[in-house]
């Protein structure tokens, strides 16, 4: 476990990847529990005051980046069809099986795309 509690930003982990060709995971989590609440990567904020954010994602590729995706099962047909094709701060995936996805938000642009 790294711990830093020093300066304007701190984290309990950071991950950074940097690969020449291909993906690259800053961080990864897995689990292979069976407690239906297990998580391979979760995050929690506990702060008194401000905007505490659990997980947060972002990404820096103009027009079509995702800051952070979650997929349910495998990938929809309409996911694997759309995705890459428009940038979005949150993107779920309800997968080929009959989950769903989630809700979104935003100022003068699509909250959702269904």
């Amino acid at each position: 476990m790294l711990r830093c509690v020093s300066g304007p930003y701190s984290a309990g982990l950071f991950g950074e990847a940097d690969p020449s060709s291909g993906s690259g995971w800053g961080v990864y989590g897995l689990t292979y529990a069976s407690d239906g609440a297990s998580a391979g990567v979760t995050g929690w904020a506990w702060a008194g005051t401000g905007d505490p954010i659990g997980t947060y994602g972002y990404s820096a590729y103009p027009g079509t980046g995702v800051g952070t995706f979650g997929q349910f099962d495998s990938e929809s047909a309409t996911g694997s069809s759309n995705f890459g094709f428009f940038g979005a701060g949150v993107w779920g995936d309800g997968g080929s099986d009959s989950a769903g996805v989630g809700v979104g938000s935003a100022d003068d642009n699509n909250a959702g795309v269904f």
